[in-house]
């Protein structure tokens, strides 16, 4: 069975750098590795966009992963080159000088069968590259955590703060574009001090919250959390929320999200998945869908589990899949071992150039097809069940999972 005619939605994903005309060896890479090495940033944000570079060895390091062959052999072939980083560089470089950063994506997208994606992007609709591309169809996710923190600055009470964050909130989801709330709870805190807050406990610490107390502040998180829970049943939304060790605040325990870099002070335990557990077995909870980002890697089998157990948990593969890339079969079947097929979404994690969410369609059709035709010769699943699985989790489970979504 051959699953390259099958369209895919990417469910998360952060926007192209619309600016582009062309980049380096070292734009390329940095998008795959969290860690810099050169000097410190004067602002102590390690998320600085002006921080450091790469030392030779961490681009020897960088370049040296499957991830980065994987996606320079396509893109070799894509552009008839010989398979070397520089050289495919160069040939896209020489197609977005000639025909611009937004064709270059449109032909990636057309090429991998994107029809759709979520974007986690601060552009205003209609900003972004992948607003403007022919057959796609680009969502938003609204933020909870950017949004909390300057209505926390802006506000004087909790019951300001959460009334003025529904409002926006509701404002926003007019607009059918958006598609659900992403949340950065592990990157913040932790997913294991979760736990359901109400209005009255958070006024009681509003004030010593507003100066960063961190203690204060995770309370009022927290509370505003639990009634974003129930604001998305409401709406019928998805709360998208980070996982795994993805992303540099729970790689390296600071700086936290917002700028806020002051409050994290973790470790990389702190987005696992099972630890969300008691949180999200609180019966007012349990109608609201929650979509765990990057399936929670490496956590993968535990994800899988609560995918299985928790009707309202879904698994989103963004950057664990194509990520894995010598093990992206392993990866799927570790996802798939316990977990209903019908829960597990394609995403990419993209941030700044399209290659990304492109390979990701490449990887998940490639790690489909051998996983599923391999079931079938072992007589585990029918031919029909293992199509019926690839259009699920390619792009008929996003047509579940977001609404506005149409095909």
């Amino acid at each position: 069975m051959n699953f390259s005619k099958i369209p895919c939605f990417d469910n998360h994903a952060h926007s192209i750098d619309g600016a582009q005309t062309e980049i380096t060896v070292f734009d390329f890479l940095k998008g795959y590795q969290a860690l810099k090495d050169l000097r410190e940033p004067a602002s102590g944000d390690l998320r600085d966009p002006q921080f450091g570079g790469f030392s030779e060895e961490l681009i020897l390091h960088t370049r040296s992963t499957g991830v980065v062959y994987s996606t320079v052999c396509h893109m070799a072939r894509l552009f008839d080159c010989e398979p070397v980083l520089e050289k495919v560089i160069e040939e896209r470089n020489r197609y977005v000088k000639a025909h611009g950063i937004q064709a270059y994506s449109a032909m990636l997208y057309q090429e991998g069968g994107l029809i759709g994606g979520v974007l986690e992007t601060d552009n205003p609709i209609g900003e972004d590259v992948e607003d403007r591309i022919q057959g796609f169809q680009a969502f938003r996710l609204y933020s909870f955590d950017h949004q909390l923190f300057r209505f926390l600055r802006e506000s004087g009470s909790y019951e300001e703060l959460s009334s003025r964050f529904q409002e926006d909130v509701k404002k926003a989801f007019l607009d059918p574009r958006y598609t659900g709330i992403k949340c950065h709870l592990s990157e913040v805190f932790a997913h294991q001090t979760a736990r359901p807050v109400y209005p009255q406990e958070a006024e009681a610490v509003y004030a010593s919250a507003q100066a960063m107390v961190r203690k204060d502040l995770e309370t009022v998180y927290l509370a505003l959390l639990t009634e974003t829970m129930c604001l998305c049943q409401e709406l019928d939304v998805p709360l998208h929320i980070h996982s795994g060790i993805t992303g540099h605040s729970t790689y390296l325990g600071e700086p936290g999200i917002a700028g806020q870099i002051t409050v994290k002070a973790g470790s990389m335990f702190d987005g696992e998945p099972f630890a969300l557990s008691l949180f999200l077995t609180k019966p007012e909870f349990r109608n609201t869908k929650v979509v765990f980002l990057h399936a929670g890697y490496p956590w993968l089998r535990n994800l899988s589990m609560m995918a299985a157990f928790f009707p309202n948990v879904y698994i989103d593969m963004s950057c664990a899949l194509s990520w894995t890339s010598l093990a992206s079969e392993r990866t799927l079947e570790e996802l798939m071992s316990y977990a209903p097929f019908t829960k597990i979404v394609v995403g990419s994690g993209q941030g700044g150039i399209p290659e990304k969410g492109w390979m990701a369609a490449k990887t998940a059709r490639n790690a489909l097809g051998s996983v599923l035709n391999r079931a079938v010769e072992n007589g585990f699943m029918s031919e029909a069940h293992a199509i019926e699985t690839a259009e699920n989790i390619l792009y008929k489970n996003a047509l579940r999972l977001h609404k506005h979504f149409q095909i």
